[in-house]
């Protein structure tokens, strides 16, 4: 069964409207788990209105991009950044999670929250995320899906880890296998 999300994105533009399940919580666990620190680049993607980026970088202090391929939703991520004052620490860009504009190894973590199920190819979104974060770096999802279409495998929980020697940290599920993540 699949499912067009095409009308709820664009209302959801329109109108400036985000969330993701567990709303500020799961965003306090995300930033939690992962291990964001002060000064750290960290990549978003799938920004939407820019309330993640812009409390990362106010209450964390570090350097954020804040991406999303709507762009409605980079309307409303701007003024989220310019309401907050962060405009120093956060860059709002548009693209596609499936070809992220950026050089191998940018950011020390990337995340993002509600994203996968909207995106034709998650397994490919979560190889370019894998692919510009750091060696050592994390890959954070705070992901629910609505269908079946996206595979259990193209899914996995906080703070999973991309080129970690080391495989999973206590508390956190193993990475999928294949889409670029090893241990």
């Amino acid at each position: 069964m699949d499912v067009d999300f095409a009308p709820l994105i664009e209302l959801a533009a329109e109108v400036g409207l985000a969330y993701h399940l567990g709303g500020g919580i799961t965003t306090n666990m995300l930033t939690s788990r992962t291990g964001l620190r002060p000064g750290m680049r960290v990549l978003e993607v799938g920004c939407a209105t820019g309330r993640t980026a812009a409390h990362i970088a106010n209450t964390i202090g570090c350097d954020i991009v804040a991406l999303d391929a709507h762009p409605q939703m980079l309307t409303w991520a701007r003024r989220e950044v310019d309401r907050r004052d962060v405009a120093d620490r956060v860059e709002v860009v548009h693209a596609d999670a499936r070809d992220l504009p950026f050089a191998d190894d940018s950011f020390d973590r990337v995340i993002c929250e509600s994203l996968l199920v909207f995106v034709d190819d998650p397994a490919l979104a979560l190889r370019e995320m894998v692919r510009v974060v750091k060696p050592g770096g994390l890959v954070g999802c705070n992901e629910g899906t609505l269908t079946r279409r996206v595979l259990r495998s193209n899914c996995f929980g906080f703070g999973s880890s991309a080129r970690d020697p080391g495989g999973p940290s206590p508390g956190r599920p193993a990475l999928p296998e294949g889409h670029g993540f090893v241990r």
